[in-house]
């Protein structure tokens, strides 16, 4: 019997573990990229543009955007995103930069181009103000995680006993924020929204339950009242498995 130590991937959605003894590289997911440019403006405001992923795999820098703005001195920020999501202490990180910023007296303001999904969101609701155009799109759902280990199972289960227990400890402090600063939900009715699934919604939705301060944009030529809708768990985690089988079926070919 082989006894040799394992490789192991282990998938956590929606508070289970979903994936396990994968033998798969860090580089197993989708490409992904993060854009961002910072442009200063007349009158002290400045354009925080920031797409893609929040994620520092994906060379979102944090120390280059701190110390640009901080050169800049701004007395308005405008973030313009439009983002899939990222890494929860990425995001928290430059949402509580912003915060602070507001503190200190600075304007900031979110305007939503095309999506908000995940941990951008998060991002998003740094703005004091904040809009999005007509059509635009958001979802939210539960933290998620990928732990990589390697060792006996005992060494193995330990760990991910570990990595989960921080993941909640995450996801407690990831909606603790939302909850804050979304005027229409509470922390009991966001965690109810997303305990088995992912929401989705419109700008329209957005507005109405707070996530947004400011009525859609009109003028896109786009419908903005969509409503939400809700994908099962067991989908959103059998999309992950599917694309992971097929990228495994690929390196083995």
């Amino acid at each position: 019997m082989d006894r040799q130590p394992k490789n192991f991937v282990i998938h956590t959605a929606f508070g289970r573990r979903v994936l396990a003894e994968m033998d798969l590289p860090l580089d197993m997911m989708l490409p992904r990229h993060s854009y961002v440019t910072i442009e200063g403006q007349e009158q002290g405001t400045v354009v925080l543009r920031v797409r893609g992923s929040l994620d520092w795999i994906f060379a979102f820098d944090l120390d280059g955007i701190y110390q640009r703005l901080d050169e800049l001195q701004p007395t308005n920020i405008q973030l313009q995103i439009q983002s899939n999501g990222g890494a929860i202490d990425d995001t928290l990180g430059l949402y509580h930069y912003l915060r602070l910023k507001s503190r200190q007296g600075v304007k900031v303001e979110s305007i939503v181009l095309g999506n908000v999904y995940s941990a951008g969101v998060l991002l998003m609701l740094a703005g004091d103000r904040r809009t999005a155009f007509s059509g635009a799109m958001f979802m939210m759902h539960r933290p998620q995680g990928l732990m990589f280990s390697y060792g006996d199972q005992a060494r193995i289960e330990g760990e991910y006993q570990s990595f989960k227990g921080g993941l909640a400890t995450a996801e407690r402090a990831f909606w603790n924020v939302h909850a804050e600063r979304i005027r229409g939900l509470s922390y009991e009715s966001i965690v109810s929204q997303v305990e088995n699934q992912e929401w989705w919604f419109g700008a329209q939705e957005a507005y109405e339950i707070g996530v947004l301060t400011e009525p859609p944009i009109s003028g896109t030529g786009m419908d903005a009242s969509a409503q939400h809708v809700s994908v099962p768990a067991a989908q959103a985690v059998g999309r992950m498995n599917d694309m992971l089988s097929q990228r495994s079926g690929k390196e083995n070919s």
